[in-house]
């Protein structure tokens, strides 16, 4: 796939847009070129800092290492400890800070004017973006805690009120040190709200975004499975049974299963082979879940997935809304890299081109959905 078709705009999208940037925003980008040198002056001399500070402790430890004797070792140990905790807490918490902070002011100066040029997107910036409630109602993410959220726009196209931020959702796990926060999903979250409701309820989940949950789940069956083998062979062979445990185990599977089966999902079977090789669909009515997932749906979504670089796709109806999640670890709406010039149009465009394919799938949502849904 090349560039241009990555980041497609209509011709007449593409110049009005190009005559925008020279007269509104370009002044803004020119003024944004002497901060983001200043700021790339800081940040190589945070590199030349480091390259010296490494330079000088591999030389001080490289001392240490001839003239060591065994009283010494623990303290060499403790000492190389400090070197490699340093050196990592070094580089994520202070070596790209200019970087952060370049980003940072670009985005308050030049966003709300980017976001100008369509009249109807409003940019929240942070702290803003969909709800918890709303999350936990399209049946997308389970257990998740806490919800952060970094840049979040809002508007209207064509009557249909839209939502998008970059997301985290993350829950807690037990650790023999206490509880460690850890995250269930980091991207772009979109969710689009219709005049009429939806008869049920589907979710669609990218099974390549599923593949670490179901090896954790088969590791947890595996080990239980392995348990109460063991206590299996324990009563032939010594007359011995853990009754504590097979209680547990017994309440744990019974759980599990009802569960299962008292879902009120279905799985469903779909024509598409590709689309069914790459997707699990689950739905509560099944004839309006084959009414809603059009080809020509699927590629939208596709092209949701590759302009916000993600890893993993997932979407949910539910009332009279979709959801569409897209995972991925980039830093979405970025008009400037520290790395590059300030002048760079190229980058953009690219968050124009992202905006035009979220206004394309609400198009496609309207016309060869909730028409055809409407016409059951």
């Amino acid at each position: 796939m090349n560039e241009q078709s990555k980041y497609y705009l209509p011709e007449k999208l593409e110049n009005d847009f190009r005559a925008f940037y020279q007269t509104k925003l370009l002044q803004n980008f020119m003024f944004l070129e002497p901060q983001r040198k200043k700021y790339l002056r800081q940040f190589f001399c945070l590199v030349a800092l480091l390259v010296f500070g490494v330079f000088f402790a591999w030389e001080f430890l490289g001392v240490a290492v001839r003239v060591q004797n065994e009283n010494s070792q623990i303290v060499l140990s403790v000492m190389w400890s400090v070197f490699v905790v340093g050196l990592f807490w070094y580089v994520k918490s202070v070596l790209f800070k200019p970087s952060q902070k370049y980003k940072k002011d670009t985005k308050k100066m030049v966003m709300p004017k980017i976001t100008a040029f369509f009249n109807n997107i409003t940019y929240l910036r942070e702290n803003a973006g969909i709800r918890k409630k709303e999350i936990r109602k399209s049946d997308l993410f389970d257990g998740f805690v806490n919800v952060y959220c970094d840049d979040a726009f809002k508007g209207t196209y064509q009557g249909t009120d839209f939502q998008i931020a970059e997301q985290r959702l993350t829950t807690y796990i037990q650790t023999k040190h206490g509880k460690r926060e850890v995250t269930l999903f980091k991207g772009i979250l979109l969710q689009f709200d219709f005049g009429r409701e939806f008869n049920g309820q589907m979710i669609v989940k990218d099974k390549k975004g599923q593949m670490m949950d179901y090896f954790l789940s088969f590791l947890s069956w595996a080990f239980l499975i392995l348990l109460i083998a063991m206590n299996v062979h324990s009563f032939f062979v010594d007359g011995y049974v853990n009754f504590d445990f097979l209680i547990w185990a017994i309440v744990f599977i019974g759980a599990l299963l009802l569960g299962i089966f008292k879902s009120k999902y279905e799985k469903v079977y779909l024509e598409d082979i590709v689309f069914a090789k790459n997707w699990r669909v689950m739905a509560t009515d099944q004839v309006e879940a084959r009414y809603i997932l059009t080809p020509a749906l699927m590629e939208r979504m596709l092209k949701i997935k590759r302009m916000f670089y993600g890893k993993s796709l997932h979407f949910a109806f539910f009332d009279n809304k979709v959801l569409i999640a897209v995972g991925t670890n980039q830093d979405m709406f970025e008009t400037t890299s520290l790395f590059s010039s300030a002048l760079n149009y190229q980058k953009v465009r690219e968050v124009i081109a992202q905006f035009y394919s979220i206004f394309a799938t609400i198009e496609e949502l309207k016309q060869s959905t909730l028409d055809r849904v409407s016409k059951k």
